[in-house]
Parts: C-alpha cells; structure tokens; sequence
C-alpha cells in the first residue's frame, strides 16, 4: 500500500530522469493545474540536492576541543589557513580556504608540528599522504593536496569533515541501540575498505570518527596508519592507551585483528558510555590494565541504566567481548566478520560469538511478540491447501500419496509434533513462539525435506518468500524466492514462475527498486499469459493486483485493473483478496487528482476488512494510508485518529526496516511538523535521516522526504532556517 505521496514520489523519480536544466519545465507540464503537487516534487528535488552535495560542508556544531588565540593565517601552495581545529602529537590542523583563484573551496590543513621535523617525523607524514592517496571510499575523509611549504613544513590538504564525533553525535541525537549499531557498521565498511588496501589504521576511536550534520560517517586522522607490508612494520608508534589493543602495547606485530579491538573498544563505548579500563591514575597504569586484565562484559559496567542492561545482556555483550578478547586468535578475523555478526543480532539470527549453544539457538527463536500456535498451524493449512494442486496429469497420480505424504510430514515436523528429530521453535517455544521464526524454520528444513520433490519445493518457497516480504524480512524473501524459481522449468509450469517472479517484484517495490519491480511485473505478466486458464482465481488476482501500480500508462493500468477485479470477482466480494480491489480504485482517483472520490473506495475495503476476524494486517495500512490522504489534504483532525490507530499496529506486525511501517512512522512526525510539534519531531526525523539509507538505499523519495522535514523541523524549531 502506497504513501500520502504516491503520486509525488512517481513524479519525483520521473524528475530525477530529466536534465537538470529541463526539470523546471517538464515538471510544470507534468503538474498543470496541481500547483500543491509541484511545490511537493519541488521540495523533494531541493533535498534530493543537498542530500547529493553535502558532505564534509554540512552544517553541524564543531568540537569545542581546541582553545586557542586566532592564529595568524599562513600560506601551504594554493592554501591559506584560518582558525586551528585541533592539535595532535603528529600535528596540526587548521580550517583552510583555497587561495589561488580558481575556485572556492574550503578543506581541512594538516602541517607537522614544527618541533617535529625529524626524520622519523617526516617519513610519518610521508606516508600518511600516500596512504590516504591510494584511499577511495565514501566514508574516509579524501586526500585533496599534500606538499611541503615554502618554509620546508610538510602538510596534507583533507576534506574538512564539519560534524561531531561519533559518541558526541550518538548523545547529542539520543540515537537508540539500533540506530547506533546501524552507524557502527558504516565504520566497520570503511576499516573493512583500509584493510582491502592492505592499511591498517591502528588508532580507531570516537575521535577519529565524525558525523555530519546529516549523518554521513567519516574516519579520519590516517598519521598512525601503516600499510600491511612486512619491510616497512613499524610496531610502536603514537597510540591511545584505552582503544590500543595489547599487542601494540606490548610492541608486538599488529594485524588487522589489533584494528578489530580497537572497534570493539569503541563500540564499548558507545552502547555503556564508559570503556573497561577507564579510571587509570596514569597512562601506565591503563596500559597495565589493558594488558592484563579481562574486560567486563558491557551489560556489568559501571553507570549502564537497568532499561540498557537488560538490552546488551546476552548477544551484543558476547559480540564486544569477541572483537576486544586479549589473545588475537580469539577476536573476530575481520571488520567484516564483527559487522556481519552485528547484521545478525539486528536480524534475531544467531550470532557466531555465541555459536555451537543449542539452548541459545532455539532462545532466538523466542517471542518478542507473542503469536498463538493457531497462527502458525493455519499458516501451514493454508501451504498445504496451495501445494496440494500442484500435479494433474494422470501420470504423477502414483506420485501424489509419496507427496503427500512427505508434505505431512514436514508440516507435522514444523509444527512440533514430530518426536524423531530435532525440535523447531513451536516445539520449543509452544504459545510463545513466533510466526515469523517458524517461516524461518521451515524455510530452513526445506532442502533436506524436499529432496526429489522441486516443484513442491519451489511451491513452499513461494508462499515462504512472500510472508518474508509482508511481514518486512524482504532479504529472506528474495533468498526464498530465487531459490524457488531455479527449481522450476518456466515452460512447464508458467504458474509458478509467474508467482515467484510476481513476489520478486513486490519485493523490490518494498524495497524502493521500482526499477526492478516494473522488469519482474511485466514478466509476470508474460508467464500469466502463457499460463491462461490454468492459474486459480485467488492467485492470478493477487498476482495482477500486485502488479498494477499509479505508474501504468492509464490504458495498460486500466485494463489491468479491470482484469484483477473480474478474477477476484470470482473468489467472492467478502474476501480479503477482493478488498484489494476498491483500495486500489482509490489510489487511482488519489493519483489522478480526486482525494474526494478515493473516499469512498477506501471505506468499501474497509467494511470487507472489518468483517473478518481476527482483524488482517492489512487494515492496519488501509487506516495508515487513509489517514495520510486526509493529512495531504490538510485535514488534519480526520488523520491523526487513522494514523494512531494505525501505527502501533504496524509496528508490532512488522519487522523495523519494512516499507510501510517506515511510510507510517514518516507521516506521523510529518503530522508532528504540520502541527507544531517541532521540537518533538525533529529528533526522531534526524534519526530517520540516519536510518533511511541503510534500510532502504534505493529509495531517494524517502530519504528526500524525510530530509526536507527534518529541515522544516529544525528551521522552525530553532529558527535556524537556510544554515
């Protein structure tokens, strides 16, 4: 179901396809008489822009670290610096503006301490520049110019990074567990990609890290970092005691694990506030906790509230221990090894610093929400019923017993009844368990259950992969799904082929691929055809209905939204499936400019909803969706009751990340800004802003939408407008 700005978005997209010169033109033309729909895409391409151009320039509060006199400027090649920024046992950096003439431009100025010119020194400074050099990703401030002065001092000219360091940004925006472990995996990207260049940084904290203003993370300050290379291993060097791992303190070799402790150490920090070793009298005295001591588990520090004691305790506290575990060997091997076991906790996968435990292994399948066993039961029937039509030609009929059989069997096993084998989350967990982690438990088990079995298989898998995408896990959903399409021969069964590609693209439009989702529609469509006559009214009208959006040219759209109704006519015009049919006639008067005329439309859906018991998920978003209409129209009185109703209902339905709870959780702060709430909502948008590219980097209208009312937020609350 589509956000308030379905039509806006589509015309967003199309705007982003013209040359920017054209775009004014193309969208009048687009709009004509709309001016509200205009000033919206307008918004959005303006912060579409921002969110393209700012990087380093964003405005943001900058470290009060440094107190010093202005110090005079000075003249490093095409550079003049400003104001000191900070100052480091390597050097200093200054705020510089370019000088030359060619162009404006303002970047960060690094020069060696004047009373560090030595040799060592030099050669230090000489291979920061290379290293920074050969440095190209998006979350390392870059390397812009280097050279010596005319008075002989060596200096680096780096992007300025205008932000708050990491912990400081994560405090001052009061970001949640997610939302912090979200940012740390950007940090572990970029030392994954210094270490894919042979560099390793070897001085990795919150210092060293900042973020933007609009929440891009960069690391920087490279002066310690050495490359991989066995003729040029330098073991002792600048360090911080509390972040360095043991081996540099003890001057041993360092390898990509010690940067693995040092990312442990910070995410210590930044999930108890506190680090293990803190409170030394002296340097030496950390080193020597450091080096002999065994950290204690983040959940047990000193000053953790109970509410995030209760959070670290378990896996993420067994996560920290891993990547900052004295002996190396016992550390994660890699950013890429600590960041996807931190991919895994935020999934509620099992996480490798905890493996080989069973008990633990059927704990992560426990409830977060509880879920009758009823729930999961009908879910089988309802595979069941879907398979057992699967084969009708008269020459699988021996076959069907064997099929059956073996169907009975695996749902008898995922159910919990099967006493012959290892037990699955219903067994384990009984009333508690949920929905979601029996899907996964099956999904699992399917492999060794249908063996010899593959359109069976393919089958299951269909129906698996799109209960993934509805319920938000649209990663295990495209798993299922591609699967099952490699079982099935697309000239022999054009049904199944066009359900599993029908559900990739509702994937993909879930994920904001709208690219992607119209390719896998319109194939669908291709083996719907192929398939007439053959295909059961209750699917081939979730298939077309699924596949119809605003963005069909107005025949084609028509003719398919004529061709879902006559097919879910048939299944009845009291069933779920049916609702879909005036939900989507709304839409379409929505798209074309009728608020007025989806009205009723969404009430029909509504009244065949609320027939059926218990309540589907799907009034849940038919309320979110109404309420957003009313909240485009400016009717604010009529939305704020569809939308709290609403809201929470998602939210306890559906995964975080999935598409319509982040539309839902989106409109609700816009509410919040178009009522005054500035302060309210500017947090939580903030966070938003932060969340959107690493939940769904495909969707630009989303991530624009959210910064254009972060923005309006910020510039009404504070009146800091146009900074």
């Amino acid at each position: 179901m589509e956000p308030l700005w379905w039509r806006v978005e589509e015309l967003f997209h199309s705007a982003l396809e013209q040359p920017e010169s054209e775009r004014e033109t193309w969208l009048a033309a687009q709009t004509g008489a709309d001016p509200e729909a205009r000033e919206e895409v307008r918004s959005l391409l303006t912060a579409d822009r921002r969110n393209s151009e700012l990087s380093a320039q964003a405005p943001a509060a900058r470290q009060a670290a440094v107190a010093e006199l202005p110090a005079p400027s000075r003249r490093f090649g095409a550079w003049e610096t400003g104001e000191l920024l900070g100052r480091g046992g390597m050097g200093e950096v200054y705020l510089a503006q370019r000088a030359d003439g060619h162009h404006s431009q303002r970047a960060a100025l690094k020069v060696m301490t004047r009373n560090l010119p030595t040799p060592d020194g030099i050669e230090r400074f000489r291979r920061e520049r290379e290293i920074l050099a050969q440095l190209e990703h998006p979350n390392v401030a870059r390397l812009l110019d280097g050279g010596v002065s005319d008075s002989g001092e060596p200096y680096l000219v780096m992007e300025y990074v205008d932000g708050l360091r990491l912990d400081q940004y994560c405090d001052r925006h009061r970001l949640s567990l997610g939302a912090r472990l979200r940012l740390f995996l950007t940090l572990c990207g970029a030392v994954a990609g210094a270490h894919r260049n042979l560099i390793l940084h070897r001085d990795i904290k919150p210092n060293n890290v900042l973020v933007t203003g609009d929440g891009t993370l960069k690391l920087v300050d490279f002066g310690t970092a050495r490359r991989m290379d066995a003729s040029s291993l330098e073991t002792m060097a600048p360090l911080t005691p509390s972040f360095a791992s043991p081996e540099q303190l003890r001057g041993e070799a360092v390898t990509t694990v010690s940067d693995v402790y040092a990312l442990g150490m910070t995410l210590y920090q930044l999930l108890s506030g506190t680090l293990p070793f803190a409170g030394g009298k002296s340097a030496y005295e950390t080193v020597q906790r450091v080096v002999e001591g065994a950290a204690v588990a983040p959940s047990m520090a000193p000053g953790v509230n109970p509410a995030r004691r209760r959070e670290l305790r378990g896996d993420l506290d067994n996560i920290v221990l891993k990547a900052i575990a004295p002996d190396p060997a016992r550390r994660y091997a890699s950013a890429e090894s600590l960041a996807e076991d931190i991919e895994r906790y935020l999934s509620r996968l099992p996480v490798h610093a905890r493996a080989g435990k069973w008990g633990y292994r059927a704990e992560r399948f426990v409830a977060r929400h509880r879920l009758a066993v009823a729930l999961s039961i009908l879910l089988a029937l309802t595979v069941l019923a879907a398979a057992v039509g699967l084969t009708v030609q008269s020459r699988q009929a021996r076959l069907e017993a064997e099929r059956s059989r073996r169907l009975a069997d695996f749902l008898t096993h995922v159910m919990g009844l099967g006493y012959d084998r290892e037990s699955g989350p219903v067994r384990s967990d009984g009333a508690s368990a949920r929905m979601i982690d029996v899907i996964r438990y099956a999904a699992d088990r399917l492999p060794v259950e249908m063996v010899g079995q593959p359109e069976l298989e393919a089958h299951l898998r269909a129906n698996i992969g799109r209960v993934f995408e509805e319920l938000g896990d649209t990663a295990a959903a495209e798993v299922n799904l591609r699967r099952g399409l490699a079982l099935v021969d697309a000239r022999r069964n054009p049904a199944l082929a066009a359900e599993l590609t029908d559900y990739l693209g509702r994937k993909s439009e879930l994920e904001g691929d709208y690219e992607s989702a119209a390719r896998q529609y319109k194939e669908a469509l291709r083996l719907l055809d192929a398939a007439r006559g053959t295909v059961p009214a209750e699917v081939e009208s979730v298939l077309v209905l699924n596949a119809w959006n605003e963005a069909w040219p107005p025949s084609e759209g028509d003719a398919l939204l004529d061709r879902g109704t006559r097919r879910a006519r048939e299944v009845g015009e009291t069933s779920p499936i049916y609702a879909q049919v005036p939900f989507d006639r709304g839409l379409l008067h929505w798209h074309r400019g009728h608020p007025e005329e989806a009205l009723p439309e969404f009430r029909k859906a509504l009244a065949i909803l609320d027939a059926i018991h218990p309540r589907p998920l799907e009034e849940c978003e038919l309320r979110q969706v109404w309420g957003q209409l009313e909240l485009g129209r400016g009717n604010l009185q009529a939305a704020e009751p569809l939308m709290a109703e609403s809201l929470p209902c998602l939210e306890r339905a559906l995964l975080p990340g999935e598409a319509h709870l982040m539309w839902a959780q989106l409109a609700h702060l816009i509410l919040l800004v178009k009522q005054g709430h500035f302060k309210e909502a500017a947090g939580p948008l903030d966070a938003l802003v932060a969340e959107v590219p690493r939940r769904r980097p495909k969707d630009r209208a989303m991530l624009a939408s959210a910064i254009r009312w972060r923005d309006k937020a910020l510039c009404q609350g504070t009146g800091a407008c146009g900074k």
